[in-house]
């Protein structure tokens, strides 16, 4: 049997779900191999996992975000361009290549 493992949308768990694939990582249940597959915040957190970003350089990213949400008066309106910016400087210029290469599964939903 293979296991696999998803994420689920909603932008406060995005520290959450970090932590999980840290540690899921950590006790070898996630290995190149292991099926990945995520939505919305879930899908930002496997993609930023499958091409190796460390998690604290996500976290950082995430709490970048929330600053500048705060800053300008909230997140309604704000969040899109703001996210396209911080993922465009966190991920690699082949991001998709490496999602692509991966041998494991990896499934990303909007």
């Amino acid at each position: 049997m293979k296991l696999g493992f998803t994420l689920s949308p909603g932008g406060l768990l995005f520290p959450y779900h970090i932590g999980v694939l840290t540690t899921l990582t950590e006790k070898n249940y996630i290995t190149p191999s292991t099926p990945l597959a995520g939505s919305s915040a879930g899908a930002i957190a496997v993609a930023s996992h499958a091409v190796g970003v460390p998690s604290h350089l996500a976290l950082d990213g995430c709490v970048r975000i929330s600053q500048k949400c705060a800053d300008r008066g909230g997140a309604r309106g704000r969040l899109m361009p703001l996210l396209e910016e911080e993922l465009r400087g966190m991920l690699p210029p082949d991001a998709h290549t490496i999602v692509n290469e991966r041998e494991g599964f990896t499934g990303l939903a909007y």
